[in-house]
């Protein structure tokens, strides 16, 4: 239906006349020029259907140009300017996921100040910092921002710089920071990008001077009252170079770092402000003009005469200054600090998207998000049995195949070994002359596994798996495995082990639907406990702080029960002596009967007294109920009393606990049981960043699985996506990283430790 026919539709048929098909043809093709010209704008506005100058218009806005001496067509600049803008809004797309799940601390660099507030600022104080623009910006303060410039919080100043990062144009904010473990408040500054372009380093300023972002070089002194002479090389070049009093430690200062001097007695000479160091020398055994100095360029009129590099200069003679003489009063005068570019992939954990190559997008996702889900019932501990130096000694052999060492990868190698499950970190293995560090080494399974920190293996055969570098080598057997005849000598670094009197559980994997969190103070029930009963005191082998608290009973067991309240603990010296019902040999075992429970455990002794033939110390080796037990003796006899008195020996310290009578026990509990001291009776609340988890298991990660979900469901055809998981620690899994990067570490390797509890698999 044209414009002419559907205008006529709203016409009376009284209307007519020998002008009427005239004018209103007229009327209905004006409106259809109307309609046309609409269309033809409202395709301008799209970059699908705009042509010409409003094509180029509407990608330059997208930060695309078309290269304009090629005489390229609006049809090829328009389909290249889409997949660009694709491309680019699918990686940000990413980034905005991943900050959804994990936080901006993963997404966006940032770093975080040294010193918590409140600080002490005045009028003119200025921080120089660099975001992604590459330009380095300088915030100065008025005084107006803050209600007392000698106390100003940490909300003041980080108010004033996401202001002030705002104004320029950038999305970068500062953040008031709280320590979880000291509630102490800093300042964090984020860059303004989401992703591995994000950027932020603090380059200097009197601010920085107060806050101190790393990183700041140690050079901190009981006294910092240093004797400098500065004296002007040739060109621009100043040396600050110490005389006399306390020595600086340069020894930790090095070209490319920053040094701030905002000294009132530098300042009288000239010097305020924040320099690149240029060159630096650590302190000599004696002052000398080539030792313990530092040097830096600056165009600042200082009055100093030029003198000859690495010369001593001449005696000044007025009113010609070869040298000054300056006496530092405090370390805040002078300090030096490396100006650190904060990235997010330079962070120990991030989540972020790369394009290394058309069209692949890797994206590295921590394994544990914000959001930790947990719905396996119990808990469980990985535990370290014993003493991981027992890992030292030799290992391999040149003849014997059954402990030749096994190569699993560059960087990894293991052997057989026997032994208790332990783990250590650090330390080195020895092959003649070679040395390699280890990162982590643990014995687990009959294996010892030893994850090296550089590569480790040599060429096994052409067509071998194992690397073209390192030191160990081997071909493989019948079976394909990679073995060597080296034999070398292993010494942990750091040694992991239990303590035999206070014993540590490891990592505790949470139950959100316990109303409990364990601490690693552990004790023994020394006498039996009947569901049922009220008790006003309780016999515990161990030690408990003397305070109010709650007890579980019987972790892991079926009969697992808490929270039981206890009201304080007394140290008790031994148990007390119980009277023998009957005490019988029947070849060489002892069968003991009591009157009442002995509170004796299988291993423990026990001490006999009025009896005629059974008086002593004794092993116990069978407890067949809580008034029996058993021990040998030789020689053999049959012998029977029904005399004398039985004591348990126990070598750890006993305690008496004062119990809450309102508590009645839901469950038996025998002689022997582990009693846990809790530290809250709520579920644990995980750290968001997974960092205090030393192993996983399946429900751990199923935020980063939501995660992975959505990203792959944005993600356009035609981009090959690969996901890499970076774990938060380590320990437990061998090694973390992108296994297929040339430089990237081995991909993990499970050195799990003995481990227990209901579904703890």
């Amino acid at each position: 239906m044209t414009r002419y026919q559907e205008f006529l539709q709203f016409i009376s048929n009284y209307v007519g006349g020998p002008n009427f098909d005239a004018v209103f043809q007229s009327i209905s093709d004006q409106l259809q020029k109307q309609d046309d010209l609409a269309v033809a704008v409202t395709d301008q506005l799209t970059i699908s259907t705009a042509s010409g100058v409003y094509l180029d218009k509407a990608l330059s806005s997208k930060g695309v140009t078309r290269p304009g001496d090629l005489g390229m067509d609006d049809d090829a600049y328009r389909e290249m300017g889409i997949s660009i803008v694709a491309a680019k809004q699918i990686t940000e797309a990413v980034h905005v996921v991943l900050s959804t799940f994990y936080g901006d601390d993963l997404v966006r660099a940032h770093t975080t100040s040294g010193i918590a507030g409140p600080y002490i600022f005045a009028p003119g104080d200025d921080l120089q910092f660099m975001l992604e623009d590459g330009v380095v910006h300088t915030l100065t303060l008025t005084g107006t921002e803050f209600t007392d410039l000698q106390n100003a919080t940490v909300d003041e100043i980080v108010d004033v710089i996401t202001r002030y990062i705002r104004s320029i144009g950038s999305n970068g904010f500062a953040f008031n920071y709280t320590d979880p473990d000291t509630n102490l408040q800093y300042v964090r500054i984020y860059g303004g990008a989401k992703g591995p372009y994000s950027l932020v380093q603090v380059v200097g300023g009197t601010i920085q001077n107060e806050l101190e972002f790393p990183t700041i070089r140690p050079t901190f002194l009981p006294s910092n009252t240093t004797v400098w002479e500065i004296t002007r090389n040739i060109g621009d070049t100043y040396r600050f170079r110490w005389v006399s009093g306390p020595a600086p430690l340069l020894g930790v200062v090095e070209p490319g770092d920053s040094v701030m001097i905002y000294g009132p007695q530098f300042e009288a000479y000239g010097f305020h402000g924040t320099y690149a160091v240029t060159s630096a020398r650590p302190v000599g055994p004696m002052t000398s003009y080539d030792s313990g100095y530092f040097e830096i360029q600056t165009t600042v009129q200082t009055g100093l005469a030029s003198s000859k590099a690495n010369i001593a200069p001449p005696v000044n003679m007025p009113p010609t200054f070869y040298t000054y003489t300056v006496t530092q009063a405090l370390y805040s005068d002078l300090k030096f600090f490396a100006p650190d570019k904060n990235t997010p992939y330079s962070q120990p954990r991030y989540a972020l998207a790369w394009e290394p190559a058309k069209s692949l997008l890797k994206v590295y996702m921590p394994a544990t998000t914000s959001i930790v889900h947990r719905e396996l019932i119990g808990a469980a501990h990985t535990h370290m049995l014993y003493p991981a130096n027992e890992l030292n000694g030799s290992i391999g052999s040149a003849t014997d195949m059954t402990q030749e060492i096994i190569l699993v990868n560059n960087y990894t190698f293991k052997v057989p070994a026997n032994g208790a499950d332990c783990m250590a970190t650090g330390g080195t293995a020895v092959f003649g002359s070679n040395s390699i560090p280890i990162n982590y080494i643990s014995r687990s399974q009959g294996f010892t596994t030893v994850v090296c920190a550089s590569p480790c293996t040599g060429q096994a055969t052409p067509t071998s798996p194992i690397g073209t570098a390192g030191i160990l080598t081997g071909s493989p057997d019948a079976f394909g495995i990679v073995r060597s005849t080296q034999v070398g000598l292993i010494t942990v670094g750091t040694a992991l082990a239990d303590d035999p009197l206070n014993p540590f559980l490891g990592a505790y994997v949470v139950d959100p639907t316990a109303n409990y969190t364990l601490t690693n103070e552990i004790v023994t029930l020394r006498e039996p406990i009947i569901a049922g009963s009220a008790l006003s005191t309780l016999l515990v082998e161990g030690v408990l702080p003397n305070t109010s608290g709650n007890l579980l009973f019987g972790l892991n067991l079926d009969g697992q029960e808490s929270p039981v309240p206890y009201l304080a603990a007394q140290s008790a010296s031994s148990t007390d002596a119980v009277n023998i019902q009957s005490i019988s040999q029947f070849g060489n075992t002892v069968t003991v009967t009591t009157v009442a429970p002995h509170g004796i455990i299988a291993g423990e002794k026990t001490l006999i007294n009025g009896t005629v033939n059974f008086n002593g110390q004794w092993v116990v080796v069978g407890v067949p109920s809580i008034t029996v037990y058993t021990f040998n003796r030789t020689p053999a006899a049959t012998l029977f009393e029904s005399t004398g008195t039985s004591t348990p020996i126990i070598g750890n310290p006993v305690t008496t606990l004062i119990m809450d009578t309102a508590y009645v026990f839901k469950q038996n509990h025998g002689v022997g049981e582990d009693v846990t001291l809790l530290s809250a009776t709520q579920a644990y609340t995980p750290a968001p960043d997974g960092s205090d988890y030393g192993f996983y298991v399946t429900s751990t990660a199923e935020g980063r699985i939501y995660a992975e979900s959505i990203i792959q469901a944005i993600t356009a055809l035609g981009i090959n996506l690969e996901i890499i998981i970076v774990y938060p620690s380590d320990i437990g899994l061998g090694n973390a990283g992108d296994s297929e990067a040339s430089t990237a570490p081995p991909p993990p390797v499970s050195d799990a430790l003995y481990v227990w509890g209901p579904d703890a698999t």
